[in-house]
């Protein structure tokens, strides 16, 4: 009896001294994500204080944290102040429409490059401007993700000379694979280096095809290796794929989830290993898709107890990443999730022969045309939403009660909640008023509260670019608008009214108004000035005002300082707390006297950044300040969101300005 509880009590001081001396790499993983992920120093602090309690009994998880902590601010990529001095450059990573490369140890964004290659040597033509892109709620931007790397220039260069090519294999295969033909041109682009326009996005970026041809060289290998040689055989594998071709973000981080795999120690601790090993090297990858889906299936079966079946936490998992990434829910590729993963593996080491071989590419063609079919068939059924935080959270609560006890109860919740999404919008009291960011033009969306109806002033169009289908169907679709009761064009220059017909195409229009006529319904919106006769188009703009909550908007669009004029002379003291500038901010309009007069709580300003008029003027926007008058753009701002009900209304923009607004 003696020796029994001295030996229990050597095993209790044993999981105590392993419990205190642990350093619990899963922990400090998680605890970069969160460093990195948050950018107010004073939240990451508090994020500290909480790691620090929950792992206060472990000096060593501690100590990890803590230097993390230090680790956090160094990892963000800093932004060089000024252009690069050189316009000669040598390519580093090569996309569909641009390259990445390096002039004089800055990395810099380069467009019109013809069939460049790896380690390629070019001089450029152009002029080094900085990355700028619209910004729009919910919307991918440009420059903010080529800022997480550290790059702010670009230039787009007309006229290139290559000074010499990149010698390397690697160099050369991909200008094989880039002069292949056809379908072979297209696999080898798509599936290797990851070059691609269309196709299952959602598979190419977050790599798990990738995981899974690793899973199954350790099986093959493991069936005449140790266990730690067949992983150290994966490795191996992946870094000669990853020489040969590109590291992408997704190889990068499968090739450290097997290098983790390598060390002694638990799962859990080779999870956290793995996190850190991909932050400390690519930190900008904690907000993508290449990083966190797989992460986040992998945490889920690895707190899993065997209550779900595989396929269905992936699933569970899957759904709410696909709408915070991509705003909607393709069904039918979440259902083929896991076939479409298995073709994608099982074509890549074929595939990655027909580099050396091309001889190989041809029998691949097949597999290739039937993948591209279940990716088209993927997309047919879709349910789109713009999850908010509350949403999210309850998703998560409800996953993690699903994983502690299956119940059919939390089954339905879920589908509840999933439910939710598609009439969430119904329920919304705000009235919203949004100006969208179009670059130089000019587009509102009006949205009446709980559905009753939708409005729109102007439909800019671009000669570089579909607006209407790059932006403003993205943002009708997060908001499940299917259909437009009044479009308003106030005058018919292209930058307001030039979209019209393409969006036409993809939402349906009740009603375009063309006259300076009053709209009654879904919103009295009351045209100003009606019988003023302009000497041109922009002075013969149609001038909207309509009120809503006890707030008063005024759209001016591109009328000048006659008109102004005539506003004044015909409608006395007329309220105005939301005044759309008009012109775009040009001098042309929004005269001292008349900003003077209406002294609106806020203008908005719709213009592009760095446009070839100058807008918006100078004088305009000392004039606002003199007058003491807010103001937001759309070039520096974003888009900008008004949301109101008769209680609380408030103003937020796309770049993340908030403020309240108080009745007067």
């Amino acid at each position: 009896f003696a020796r029994h509880c001295l030996l229990l009590r050597r095993i209790r001081r044993s999981k105590m001294r392993s419990r205190f001396e642990r350093a619990d790499l899963l922990a400090a993983g998680l605890a970069l994500c969160s460093f990195l992920l948050v950018e107010e120093l004073s939240v990451k602090v508090w994020l500290l204080i909480m790691w620090i309690i929950l792992r206060r009994r472990q000096p060593l998880a501690l100590a990890l944290i803590a230097l993390l902590f230090g680790c956090s601010f160094l990892l963000c990529a800093p932004l060089p102040a000024s252009a690069p001095d050189t316009q000669i450059i040598r390519v580093e990573q090569i996309k569909s429409s641009y390259v990445i490369a390096e002039a004089k140890g800055q990395r810099v964004v380069v467009y019109g490059l013809k069939q460049p290659s790896f380690g390629d040597i070019v001089r450029v033509s152009g002029t080094w401007k900085q990355l700028h892109s619209d910004h729009n709620f919910g919307q991918f931007s440009f420059d903010d993700y080529m800022a997480k790397r550290g790059v702010r220039y670009r230039i787009s260069s007309e006229e290139s000379e290559t000074l010499s090519q990149g010698n390397t294999l690697r160099a050369r295969l991909f200008r094989q694979a880039w002069q292949s033909e056809g379908k072979s041109r297209e696999l080898l682009l798509s599936l290797i280096y990851g070059i691609q326009e269309e196709g299952s996005y959602l598979l190419s970026a977050c790599g798990l095809h990738l995981s899974s041809l690793a899973h199954w060289l350790k099986k093959l290998a493991g069936k005449r290796l140790a266990k730690r040689q067949s992983q150290a055989a994966a490795v191996i594998f992946l870094a000669l794929a990853g020489s040969l071709t590109n590291f992408s973000d997704s190889l990068f981080r499968v090739l450290c989830t097997q290098m983790a795999g390598l060390l002694p120690g638990s799962t859990r601790d080779a999870a956290g290993l793995s996190i850190l090993l991909v932050l400390l090297f690519r930190p900008y990858m904690v907000s993508e898709m290449s990083f966190v889906l797989p992460t986040v299936l992998r945490l889920a079966f690895l707190f899993n107890r065997s209550r779900l079946r595989a396929r269905a936490l992936s699933m569970l998992v899957v759904i709410p990443l696909q709408l915070c990434f991509f705003h909607e829910i393709a069904i039918v590729q979440t259902l083929l999730f896991q076939p479409l993963r298995t073709l994608y593996a099982l074509l890549y080491v074929p595939a990655l022969l027909g580099l050396f071989m091309p001889v190989c590419i041809t029998p691949l063609l097949g597999t290739a045309a039937l993948l591209e079919q279940l990716s088209a068939a993927a997309q047919t059924w879709v349910l789109a939403y713009y999850p908010s935080m509350l949403w999210i959270l309850c998703w998560i609560w409800l996953l993690l009660r699903l994983l502690k006890e299956n119940k059919a109860r939390t089954w339905g919740m879920l589908a509840l909640l999933l439910a939710f999404s598609q009439v969430e919008g119904y329920l919304d009291p705000f009235f919203e008023v949004m100006i969208i960011d179009v670059g130089q033009g000019d587009c509102a969306l009006i949205s009446l509260p709980h559905r009753q109806g939708t409005l729109m002033i102007d439909a800019a169009g671009s000669l570089y670019r579909s607006i209407p289908r790059q932006i403003i169907a993205p943002l009708l679709k997060d908001k499940k608008i299917d259909r437009i009761d009044k479009l308003i064009l106030t005058h018919d220059d292209h930058d307001h009214s030039g979209g019209l017909q393409e969006l036409a195409e993809i939402v349906e229009i009740a009603e375009v108004i063309t006259v300076k006529e009053d709209v009654e319904d879904p919103l009295l919106v009351q045209a100003l000035i009606p019988e003023y006769a302009g000497e041109d188009e922009n002075e013969d703009s149609i001038v909207s005002w309509f009120g809503w909550d006890g707030l008063h908007y005024l759209f001016m669009g591109d009328l000048g300082v006659k008109g102004e004029k005539e506003i004044l002379r015909r409608y006395d003291a007329l309220p105005c707390d939301i005044l759309k500038i008009g012109h775009h901010g040009s001098d042309t309009s929004s005269s001292a006297a008349f900003l003077h007069a209406l002294r609106p709580q806020l203008a908005l300003i719709s213009v592009g950044h760095d446009n070839r008029y100058g807008h918006p003027s100078e004088t305009v926007l000392q004039t606002l300040d003199k007058e003491e008058i807010p103001y937001y753009s759309t070039a520096e701002d974003g888009a900008i969101l008004i949301r109101t009900t008769a209680l609380f209304k408030y103003v937020r923009t796309a770049r993340g300005e908030f403020a309240i607004m108080r009745d007067r």
